[in-house]
């Protein structure tokens, strides 16, 4: 009996020490910040918690002139097609009318701003905050945060506006990692703070920003995404075979079930 009381204590032991040992990321030593994540043995884990971990920024520079790309062959590549072709030229009229745009508010009309390169300045997209998932319905979407700044000669910001994408998402699993992917074409753009001297204009930036962001943006983040993915059995001492999304509360978690 003594034996048998013995080993049983030994067993609980042991599975406080897992339980423990499940919400550590060893395998992830650069995101030792956020280890203050519930155990999977216990409760599920939050979604947009794990993904504000593995999330990095980056800046996008948009330059008008890209536009000259889709008629000509760059070392290396194969020729644009005229699809492509076209796709590069509109990026550059976007481009181009929120430069005029946010210059309105910006550059004084004078001797200075008549001779200044308008080829020097282009347009510094950022995001340096994750996005966050929500779920409407069935249906999963996500807001990104981030700001459009005009980016003068010499590479100076002094003109901004931020914004907020409302995207539905999609999830893939591929090499047991989970991969979040904005869909372009359900993408809608709310402004926020942006200069008073732009007052009136609202409808038409909202226009620009979205569009730019469809053609320029979200291919180069849905890219961003697809290398942050959520690397599943990287996560020591939680088996991921049975690992399933679902909605509680409007959040996504991500459950483990205990064995």
């Amino acid at each position: 009996a003594r034996r048998r009381e013995k080993q049983k204590r030994k067993v609980r032991r042991e599975k406080r020490d897992t339980r423990r040992e499940g919400s550590s990321l060893s395998e992830l030593p650069s995101y030792t910040a956020c280890l203050g994540l519930p155990s999977p043995a216990r409760d599920p884990l939050l979604y947009n918690d794990i993904l504000s971990c593995l999330y990095t920024s980056k800046e996008n520079l948009v330059d008008p002139q890209d536009s000259t790309v889709g008629s000509s062959e760059t070392a290396g590549s194969k020729p644009c097609n005229s699809t492509s072709a076209e796709i590069l030229t509109a990026v550059g009229k976007d481009a181009a009318a929120l430069i005029q745009l946010l210059s309105l508010r910006e550059l004084e009309p004078g001797p200075e701003t008549s001779g200044q390169s308008r080829g020097s300045v282009g347009l510094t997209v950022s995001t340096p905050d994750p996005p966050t998932v929500r779920l409407d319905g069935h249906t999963a979407m996500a807001i990104q945060p981030g700001s459009l700044a005009l980016r003068g000669p010499s590479n100076t910001s002094s003109v901004s506006v931020s914004w907020k994408l409302l995207s539905k998402t999609m999830f893939s699993s591929k090499n047991q990692e989970l991969k979040l992917q904005f869909t372009p074409n359900s993408s809608t753009v709310a402004l926020g703070p942006h200069p008073a001297g732009l007052a009136g204009q609202e409808e038409r930036l909202e226009a620009l920003v979205l569009e730019l962001r469809k053609r320029t943006f979200l291919p180069h983040h849905n890219e961003l995404l697809r290398e942050q993915g959520l690397p599943l059995p990287s996560v020591k001492g939680i088996s991921f075979d049975q690992a399933r999304m679902e909605p509680s509360e409007d959040y996504m978690l991500l459950t483990v079930p205990e064995e």
